[in-house]
């Protein structure tokens, strides 16, 4: 007989919030070039992350190249979206050499989850004894939403699930867009910059033209004024 013991009867009601999905484009590949650049990549995106959030609500739960934020507010998920993409967008618009950029893009749901600080020690006995690991734990559908969503984000945008269009005006269009209009020619160009770079080095990226093709395109929709 298994020695795992949980209570399920202890196990907290789920809570409906807003879960966002972001991480880098294309990390295997890059990995694969140069795991050192690759790993900046990453570090940067988690200090902005960190730099965006302003409200307590806000829990984060990253994920190597990529994190789970979640916030039962979609004003405050709203503000932190603007906040992390314009920090990214600043870093992007910045850096000169193509190479040394990257682009992300992120998913947005909502619906019900559970967050692991609020399973008591009483479901499981291993559990007490690690609660930094319990806490790390978010449980929910909305993870597999953004999940799937996140395939259909354009680059440098956010793609909202049905769930976040229904639930808030502030997220009733399928790509949700967090650029202002004094912002998009910078930030379109430095995108555009990052793919016409791509297109010259597809071999040696492992990045396919018809990916970078479909990318292009999607990023020219998206911040078309």
């Amino acid at each position: 007989m298994s020695s795992i013991y949980f209570n399920d009867k202890d196990f907290p009601s789920m809570v409906n919030e807003y879960v966002l999905w972001v991480d880098i484009m294309g990390t295997k590949n890059s990995m694969s070039s140069s795991v050192k650049t690759s790993s900046f990549f990453i570090c940067r995106l988690h200090a902005a992350i960190l730099e965006a959030v302003k409200k307590k609500d806000i829990r984060l739960y990253p994920v190597m190249d990529g994190a789970y934020i979640t916030t039962p507010s979609d004003k405050n998920m709203a503000e932190f979206i603007k906040k992390l993409f314009i920090d990214l967008s600043d870093t992007l618009i910045s850096e000169e050499n193509d190479y040394h950029r990257f682009l992300v893009k992120g998913a947005l749901a909502y619906g019900p989850v559970t967050h692991g600080r609020e399973i008591p020690d009483t479901c499981c006995k291993n559990f007490g004894d690690n609660r930094e690991y319990v806490d790390s734990i978010l449980l929910g559908m909305p993870m597999i939403q953004v999940s799937k969503g996140e395939k259909k984000a354009p680059p440098f945008g956010i793609f909202c699930d049905e769930s976040a269009r229904i639930a808030s005006h502030r997220f009733e269009h399928r790509w949700h867009k967090w650029c202002v209009k004094s912002r998009i020619p910078k930030v379109a160009r430095a995108v555009q910059s990052y793919f016409d770079y791509s297109l010259e080095h597809y071999y040696e990226l492992n990045y396919p033209r018809e990916k970078i093709y479909e990318h292009a395109e999607m990023a020219k929709q998206y911040f078309r004024t």
